[in-house]
């Protein structure tokens, strides 16, 4: 939890003065607006995810431990991907 805490405390900020940065000037509300909407879609998605791999577990008749173990793992899979490289230049 706690590494997960850090990492949203270093991404999170940075993407956002990002966005609002690259908003073009007086649209730096839909820009905010449209961060906190996937934001919030984003973790409505995982939660439900995860909730539904846990109950999957236990409904299978596996043990408590079984079901958090694969409700966590499905969780770090996102860790897991490949970082996308930057686009390049344009005209490139």
């Amino acid at each position: 939890m706690v590494v997960a805490a850090v990492g949203m405390g270093l991404l999170v900020p940075s993407l956002t003065v990002l966005s609002l940065a690259h908003a073009p000037t007086g649209r730096q509300g839909y820009a905010s607006s449209a961060i906190q909407t996937n934001q919030n879609l984003g973790q409505i998605l995982v939660l439900g995810v995860a909730s539904a791999v846990f109950n999957a577990f236990l409904g299978a008749g596996s043990d408590d431990h079984v079901g958090y173990a694969a409700a966590f793992g499905l969780l770090l899979v996102p860790g897991t991907w490949p970082p996308r490289s930057p686009p390049g230049p344009a005209g490139r």
